[in-house]
């Protein structure tokens, strides 16, 4: 690599990571991943709850929960060094499509440009972090993709490598490696790739295939509990699958101009390879269809795919402006990449009537659509408040506590204590019920939900907790929050199966970063022993004076 193609990378490297930077966050569901690798670094195997035989795999990222438990090991921080290790593999993604195309003939300024439109593609720096998988699994499909279909002769310990680091990190990249080696035999038809294809392939059927022994036996069940979990066909899902992609299409925009720039190269020479490029890029767009979308920001599902968009794109780009003045392709080339970009500033040219006409999140009524900006920021705060929330539960509730919540990850990652799952992520028994009809579907990822009164029969301690906004005691504006007790929490303890459960008030732990105006509220399950109606009048006078409640329990609790 020359000077100034060091420099230029630099420059395009320097500026992802101050895009990066803005969108840095930890959303809810990756400390389940955590909580796994938790368990794992401290020699209790890769589980959620203790004493539950066999353990229930909910987590859908083998090697990356590997990682965290590697980051736990050492004693690091959990919520930081993941998700930097991640921003650094994104990086190393921008820069193997910046070598791509400068491979491809395309002069380095050009390069840049088409690595800095991946950089800055707003899905792209958002998943960059979060805590979760995406960009690992996407720069293992990129470097499968430089392995066994890029020009150039195929190195099986390279390619096999690529290969098993791909079906592992999650649990549908086995599907993404096999599509590779599919068109990888589609293009290569010399004996001798033929031969190191054979390899690739022997070996990653030894690795997973000991994956796959080890795991079935551990867990019990061929497939992740995720896959049961989330993984159903109907046509309402593939139509819910279908506005997901359109939504996330006409939010970034950019990826809009793959098609016609696939159209254009295929004019070209190379047919064989602008067509395995293509089919890489749209292929997690019928991925994402298929399984219905997901509910969380920014189109996570359709992320992997972006690198090879950026090829297409780029390459096209150059071809189009080929022969104009210097200053008109930049201007053009700047112009796609600003068109990614909007979307990071909560900028939509697609009129938010029409994304709203194609609303997925179906839990959430039409007219209070949110844009995937307002999402992204909905599941930051999120990842905090369930961090301060199973910082609570884990201060108040005794050890050994069984609770049922919906949102497992912060608060069962702070806490440590049993949880029971309404989305069945982590108990099984939720996906024993029929599925929900069609008519019946919500975001995507939580069509299986059950309401907490489906946990009764196993009397779990705490049948549900959460944070609320506690009373002005220094104004002496107590009204509101007496009402939102009466009318959320008391009244539905009034149903018949919750005699055994009182409402109890907390403030947060001392110090907790959260603040001061939230507090801890929660049913509480009473001991056989005990005498309801007497616990029951006593919660009711504690509530009926929530700030003396709060300052009793802040000085001796």
């Amino acid at each position: 690599m020359s000077r100034i193609e060091r420099l230029l990378l630099t420059g395009v490297l320097a500026v992802y990571t101050l895009w990066v930077r803005r969108f840095w966050f930890v959303t809810d569901d990756a400390f389940i991943t955590f909580r796994y690798a938790r368990n794992l670094a401290r020699g209790l195997g890769p589980r959620f709850n203790l004493g539950v035989d066999p353990p229930v795999e909910g987590y859908s990222n083998f090697l990356w929960m590997l990682l965290c438990a590697g980051v736990e090991a050492a004693g690091l921080d959990v919520t930081a060094w993941p998700c930097l290790i991640s921003v650094i593999l994104g990086g190393v993604l921008v820069w193997r499509v910046f070598r791509y195309l400068l491979t491809s003939g395309l002069a380095a300024p050009m390069a840049a440009g088409g690595a800095l439109m991946c950089a800055l593609y707003t899905p792209f720096a958002v998943h960059a972090t979060s805590g979760l998988a995406t960009m690992p699994l996407a720069l293992a499909l990129f470097l499968c993709f430089e392995a066994l279909i890029a020009p150039g002769p195929i190195r099986p310990w390279r390619a096999g490598l690529a290969l098993v680091a791909l079906a592992l990190i999650r649990v549908e990249g086995i599907a993404w490696a096999a599509a590779v080696l599919a068109l990888a035999v589609l293009i290569r038809r010399e004996a001798a790739d033929r031969r190191a294809l054979l390899a690739s392939v022997l070996g990653l059927g030894a690795v997973y295939g000991a994956y796959f022994t080890w795991r079935s036996g551990y867990y019990g069940l061929p497939f992740a509990n995720t896959v049961y979990a989330k993984a159903a066909f109907s046509p309402a899902r593939l139509s819910r699958g279908f506005d997901y992609v359109a939504v996330q299409l006409l939010t970034g925009l950019t990826p809009l101009l793959t098609l016609p720039a696939a159209a254009r190269l295929l004019r070209g020479p190379g047919k064989a390879l602008t067509l395995a490029i293509t089919a890489l890029a749209l292929a997690p767009w019928a991925y994402a269809a298929l399984v219905g979308g997901d509910f969380m920001t920014m189109g996570r599902f359709l992320v992997p795919g972006w690198a090879f968009s950026a090829l297409l794109i780029t390459q096209a780009l150059a071809g189009w402006t080929a022969g104009t003045r210097p200053a008109l392709r930049r201007a053009v080339t700047a112009g796609v990449i600003g068109l990614g970009v909007l979307s990071g500033f909560d900028i939509h040219p697609a009129p938010a009537a029409l994304r709203a006409q194609l609303h997925y999140r179906l839990n959430r009524p039409v007219e209070k659509f949110r844009s995937e900006y307002a999402q992204w920021n909905y599941q930051r705060q999120n990842g905090r408040r369930w961090a301060a929330l199973g910082r609570a539960m884990g201060y108040w509730l005794a050890p050994e506590s069984r609770v049922v919540a919906g949102a497992i990850g912060a608060p069962g990652y702070y806490s440590d204590l049993f949880f029971y799952d309404a989305n069945g992520l982590v108990t099984p028994e939720v996906l024993r019920q029929p599925p929900p009809p069609d008519a019946a579907l919500r975001s995507p990822g939580h069509d299986r939900e059950v309401s907490a009164d489906f946990f009764l029969p196993e009397a779990p301690e705490v049948l549900r907790a959460n944070l609320v906004r506690g009373p002005d005691c220094e104004a002496g504006a107590i009204d509101a929050f007496l009402q939102l007790t009466e009318d959320d929490w008391l009244a539905p303890l009034r149903l018949e199966g919750r005699e055994r459960y009182i409402l109890e008030l907390r403030p947060l732990p001392p110090g907790d970063p959260w603040g001061s105006d939230t507090v801890l509220l929660y049913w509480e399950r009473l001991a056989d022993d005990a005498d309801a109606d007497a616990a029951r009048a006593a919660s009711e006078r504690s509530l009926s004076a929530p700030c003396e409640t709060l300052k009793r329990w802040s000085t001796h609790g």
